[in-house]
């Protein structure tokens, strides 16, 4: 076991004793970059994921055929780091996927200069010019695949929303849009919404999506309103709906129809959607909200939490009423009328 930094380490092919060999040096999540059969004597990863179960390590599959790795891959494996709670051990055969795989990613989020990946594989022991090699052959989708985000920031209700667009199709997105609301009156109003609809037209985009990254319980949704606009469909994750059930019940209001119709789509866990020619992958994200996802594409995270913002991975997430949020967990937190003695 080879310590690549902090938070990750590598090896060749582990065993049912490295497993409980590496919990007992703090390992807390494995991640298999090898694909299954590729030899006789070589555990499945199913045999490993239920060791790893037992010992209460985290496990996640990413399979890299030599010399075939692609830029899901690459995010998939930052994921697997970002979301563990400590030190990850990862590997393959000999440890060179797994290096390559962080190196890759190392260097797309600017953290490490190409020319620095070799001298880290030699550190390592292992060739690491296979990712130099991917990096330039990929240099150029790289480049058009990289989106242009512009942040709309929100005072009032101190949120960001976001246009994220791309370059070679000026295809976008908008991202968590706020309708503006005066609290006093009770009237609403499209200052904000109108505000990204004047960038949208002044910069010749054509909106694709209107997305939420989760139900909001301290501000209203703009993206009914934006649909009315532009014609684009709107989205959330699908876990919306068990927030809705939540929100239906303790307002006691039957009629609510908490199947998340709402939205023109519901993300899964897991689920790619396309933003002109870039990849997008929806996570899973509770924490902010039950409902909670995080929107992935190359070199950012939109995701519910503060400002919504956008992550920069460092190594490693709605017109629809009803939103919760674990700091209100409790709506008697939210009106001091509903709290009991």
């Amino acid at each position: 076991m080879k310590q690549v930094s902090d938070k990750l380490y590598i090896a060749p092919q582990i065993t049912a004793a490295d497993i409980h060999a590496a919990k007992a040096q703090g390992i807390v999540a494995i991640v298999n970059n090898r694909p299954d059969g590729e030899e006789a004597s070589q555990p499945s990863s199913s045999e490993n994921h239920s060791v790893a179960a037992t010992v209460g390590l985290g496990y996640t599959h990413i399979p890299v055929v030599p010399g075939q790795i692609t830029r899901g891959q690459v995010a998939d494996f930052q994921a697997a780091l970002e979301n563990a709670d400590g030190p990850v051990l990862a590997h393959c055969k000999t440890g060179t996927r797994s290096a390559t795989l962080h190196a890759i990613g190392e260097v797309l989020d600017g953290r490490m200069a190409k020319s620095e990946v070799v001298p880290l594989g030699a550190r390592l022991g292992i060739d690491l010019s296979g990712a130099v090699k991917w990096l330039d052959a990929n240099e150029a989708n790289l480049t058009s695949a990289k989106p242009d985000v512009k942040a709309f920031f929100d005072k009032r209700t101190f949120s960001v929303q976001y246009v994220v667009s791309d370059p070679a199709t000026n295809r976008c997105a908008i991202i968590d849009p706020v309708l503006d609301f005066d609290e006093k009156s009770g009237a609403t109003a499209t200052i904000n919404a109108d505000r990204i609809l004047d960038y949208i037209r002044s910069n010749g985009l054509e909106v694709e999506w209107i997305l939420d990254t989760h139900p909001h319980a301290d501000h209203f949704s703009a993206a009914q309103y934006l649909k009315e606009k532009t014609g684009a469909p709107t989205a959330i994750g699908e876990k919306v709906v068990e927030v809705q059930k939540l929100w239906k019940r303790f307002y006691h209001w039957p009629d609510f129809p908490a199947d998340g119709s709402q939205w023109d789509k519901l993300f899964a866990e897991g689920e790619t959607f396309k933003l002109g020619k870039i990849d997008a992958k929806v996570l899973f994200s509770p924490g902010h909200t039950l409902a909670s996802i995080t929107y992935v594409r190359p070199r950012h995270a939109f995701h519910a939490g503060f400002g919504h913002g956008p992550l920069r991975f460092s190594r490693r997430q709605r017109v629809a009423p009803l939103g919760f949020d674990p700091a209100d967990s409790c709506p008697a937190r939210r009106d001091p009328h509903l709290r009991r003695s």
